[in-house]
């Protein structure tokens, strides 16, 4: 592969970590005309999406025709085998200790489309004069690690994701004490949640006090925390999303609607993951 002559050492590592789970998830059929190992085809997606390359590019670094690409990226989406591996890396770094998510932090992120038009699955949403989609995330603060991702259309208010990707949480066993969110997740139905379904508290400002008088602040209080070095800890979703969009390329893909963008969001979440491992140097399982 001939990028590699010239290539920054992220690029090595995706070519060369070695993952005997991907391995199992991406396997093909066993009849048929065999072809390229999917294994690589893979991590040659997960290098489009780090490098900001196109197909034309992949196809000369890597000789593989460009259809083929666009073919074993749509199966992988269709066979859920991004969604597997990201989760499988989560459980991974829980597995290893590196992940306690004691205080995690949730909030929503609006992308644009790429044809800056209605797309499948777009929407216009007002604030932006835009149309385009949503990635909701919820995230472990102390490690800046994405623990689990919703992706909906681009109006879709970031509130009505906090439950849904909370609940995420049981099937990794985790039990957070802190769940830190910005003003526009203020709901006593959402603090009612954290506190009663996940024993947790509520890190989340109460809006407009001032416009409030009529109601007991006291009790609308119960359940959350004040403390502002918790609060503090949200900027953590915010970097995670720095670090998708700038670092990992989201949504710089020419590509359109939300299954593409799907794909992208979780090619990007998982190089990122991965950027963990070789950071804390502990092998991919």
């Amino acid at each position: 592969m001939r990028i590699l002559a010239h290539c920054p050492s992220r690029v090595q590592y995706l070519l060369r970590f070695s993952s005997p789970f991907l391995r199992r998830v991406v396997r093909k059929k066993k009849f048929g005309r065999h072809g390229w190992d999917y294994t690589d085809i893979f991590k040659y997606l997960l290098i489009k999406q780090a490098c900001s390359l196109t197909y034309r590019d992949l196809e000369e670094a890597t000789k593989v025709d460009y259809s083929t690409l666009i073919k074993v990226r749509r199966s992988f989406q269709e066979r859920g085998v991004y969604l597997k591996f990201f989760r499988h890396l989560v459980k991974g770094l829980i597995t290893l200790g590196h992940l306690k998510a004691e205080h995690v932090a949730v909030d929503g992120s609006f992308v644009q489309t790429y044809s800056r038009k209605a797309e499948v699955g777009s929407a216009y949403w007002g604030k932006v004069e835009a149309h385009g989609f949503k990635l909701h995330a919820l995230v472990d603060a102390a490690t800046e690690v994405p623990l689990a991702l919703v992706i909906t259309n681009g109006k879709v208010h970031d509130s009505q994701l906090l439950i849904p990707l909370c609940e995420k949480l049981s099937s990794y066993k985790l039990n957070p004490t802190y769940v830190i969110a910005d003003k526009a997740y203020d709901s006593d139905d959402l603090v009612a949640f954290i506190t009663k379904k996940l024993s947790a508290l509520a890190s989340i400002p109460i809006r407009n006090r001032h416009k409030q008088a009529k109601l007991n602040l006291e009790t609308k209080s119960s359940g959350r925390t004040d403390d502002k070095v918790i609060y503090q800890k949200r900027t953590a979703v915010e970097r995670v999303f720095s670090y998708l969009k700038g670092k990992f390329n989201l949504g710089k893909e020419k590509t359109r609607g939300i299954t593409n963008f799907t794909i992208n969001v979780f090619l990007s979440a998982i190089c990122l993951l991965l950027e963990k491992f070789r950071g804390w140097r502990i092998n991919v399982i």
